[in-house]
């Protein structure tokens, strides 16, 4: 599987990534690999093919979903990554990297205070989104903003309470 990700063949490459994942669904002790896996994903996560950038958050967050706060060694730059794709990729890849950042903040927790105000300012502007082609894009971004309130714990998102609250208020 390593091999696949570093293949000529974009078409190897994107399979590598699904079949992480599915070994992520299936063998949870395959996290004590993070050392060569988070590095292969990320490198796939760079690539230029969409699809491959899609698959590979796919696949981080299947990933994550047993790797506990390992995740903090490796938090800068995924976070990174994931924001930019969120900024800059096509709308799948947008719904794929906020799961990824929500992924991020469930396995670091406490340690993602580090990204929680810039994240939180970006899923607030998702939230805002009313028209109907991109309304999976909002409901990602109220999921993640509820995920990462978890991480970070109530007395770190008290403040962000009343921006929440007022949000609520908006009738779309």
């Amino acid at each position: 599987m390593y091999k696949g990700f570093a293949d000529d063949d974009v078409r190897v490459r994107k399979v590598a990534c699904l079949c992480l994942s599915q070994f992520s669904e299936n063998f949870s002790d395959i996290t004590e690999y993070h050392e060569q896996v988070i590095p292969l994903l990320l490198r796939a996560m760079n690539e230029d093919d969409a699809e491959v950038q899609e698959r590979a958050c796919y696949s981080l967050v299947a990933y994550l979903e047993n790797l506990d706060e390992r995740v903090v060694k490796y938090s800068d730059m995924l976070m990174t990554r994931l924001i930019d794709l969120l900024r800059k990729g096509n709308k799948d890849i947008q719904e794929m990297a906020i799961s990824g950042i929500s992924a991020v903040a469930s396995c670091a927790k406490q340690s993602f205070m580090t990204y929680y105000t810039p994240v939180m300012e970006m899923m607030k502007q998702l939230m805002t989104i009313t028209h109907h082609d991109q309304l999976l894009l909002r409901s990602r971004a109220t999921e993640c903003a509820g995920i990462v309130a978890l991480a970070v714990g109530k007395e770190n998102f008290r403040v962000s309470i009343l921006m929440f609250d007022s949000m609520m208020q908006i009738r779309y």
